[in-house]
């Protein structure tokens, strides 16, 4: 049993749970509920490292582990073996702050890291819609309607899109607040190279942007004849 009242050396701590678990032999002969038993603790024991990983990664960048002139913390994290997903969620919790109802149901292996990058989005989200910056009580008020969305079950694109009808709920409230389609703030875009070389592109935008994008892109797209008039 670990003394919580002692300063543990962190990488001791994990480099021992990885021995034990790497020396662990399955008895052949479990039954069926105890197959059972045993993946409902590797959940809780998974989401206890995604949750030890989340301050790690801030103790990371505060300590100024990643040069961010050359290297950012994400980019590091993905070259230690993280896959970039992973990465990104932890970055993500790790600096955010104001969310200490969501870090307590972590820290018991609760809430899985998707579900809970799934909240702290949300919440980035509701944030942006609101025309003013919330205060702590608000932020309160609606972490708490995500984890109760979490615990009845919600997956992590279903408390998304709640989030965005908490967003648009509260925009349509406030003083100054946009519908969603006319929003600039929340407009999004990524691409990336797939694998055949070619561009995949995905995009979140107001009604303004998004029907200039897609006029630029029917123009590009659209098969030019050759300058002999052949397709």
């Amino acid at each position: 049993m670990i003394d919580a009242t002692e300063a543990l050396d962190a990488e001791t701590v994990f480099a021992g749970i990885v021995t034990q678990l790497s020396d662990l032999q399955w008895n052949p002969g479990m039954t069926g509920p105890q197959a059972f038993g045993a993946m409902k603790q590797v959940l809780l024991l998974r989401n206890l490292v995604d949750h030890h990983a989340t301050p790690l990664t801030g103790e990371m960048d505060r300590l100024g582990v990643a040069d961010h002139k050359t290297t950012r913390l994400r980019e590091l994290l993905i070259s230690m073996g993280f896959a970039p997903s992973v990465a990104g969620r932890y970055v993500r919790v790790a600096a955010t702050g104001d969310i200490d109802l969501l870090l307590a149901h972590a820290a018991d292996g609760s809430i899985s890291s998707e579900h809970a990058d799934a909240i702290v989005r949300g919440l980035a989200h509701i944030d942006t819609r609101c025309p003013e910056p919330m205060d702590t009580v608000q932020r309160c008020e609606f972490l708490r309607k995500l984890l109760s969305h979490y615990f009845a079950g919600f997956t992590p694109a279903e408390i998304n899109l709640y989030a965005r009808q908490l967003g648009n709920e509260l925009a349509a409230e406030t003083p100054g607040g946009l519908p969603a389609a006319e929003d600039k703030k929340i407009n999004s875009y990524s691409d990336r190279i797939t694998d055949d070389g070619r561009l995949e592109i995905s995009a979140n935008l107001d009604i303004v942007a998004g029907e200039k994008t897609r006029t630029l892109m029917e123009t590009l797209s659209a098969p030019k004849p050759q300058p002999d008039g052949s397709p």
